[in-house]
C-alpha cells in the first residue's frame, strides 16, 4: 500500500512541478462542487506515510486561490525535495510539532489534541 500512495504522489506532485498545477484537483472541483487548490503544492501528509493511521485532508487549510497556475518560485524542485520536506522523520528534531492554522487561532497547544506514531 505504501509504494501505491508514494507512486500516486509522486505522479501529482511530478505534474505539478512540471505543469504548475495538478488536473486531478481541477476535476474534483469540477465533480464536487467544491473548491481544491489546483494551484499550490499538494499536501498529501505530513509525518510518516506507513503510519497505521493516516489521515487525508483535502482542502488543508489554504485560502483558495483561483490562478490559473501556480505563481511563485519552485521551492521544493523535484519529488525527492517535496518527499523528505513532508516526512517528519527527516526533520533534524522530529519532535517538532505540527499544529493547524485552527490551532494557531484557538491558541491550542500541543496537549490539546492527541499524537499519532
Amino acid at each position: 500500500m505504501f509504494e501505491h500512495f508514494k507512486a500516486t504522489i509522486r505522479h501529482e506532485v511530478e505534474e505539478f512541478l512540471a505543469t504548475r498545477k495538478m488536473q486531478r484537483a481541477i476535476e474534483l472541483s469540477q465533480r464536487t462542487g467544491q473548491h481544491f487548490n489546483h494551484n499550490e503544492y499538494p499536501m498529501f501528509f505530513t509525518g510518516a506515510l506507513e503510519s497505521q493511521i493516516v489521515l487525508v485532508h483535502l482542502n488543508p487549510k489554504q485560502a483558495n486561490n483561483t490562478a490559473p497556475t501556480y505563481a511563485g518560485p519552485l521551492w521544493l524542485e523535484n519529488f525527492d525535495t517535496y518527499f523528505t520536506y513532508r516526512d517528519i522523520r527527516q526533520k533534524p528534531d522530529s519532535s517538532e510539532s505540527l499544529v493547524s492554522a485552527y490551532c494557531l487561532l484557538m491558541r491550542c497547544t500541543t496537549s490539546d489534541y492527541p499524537t499519532f506514531g
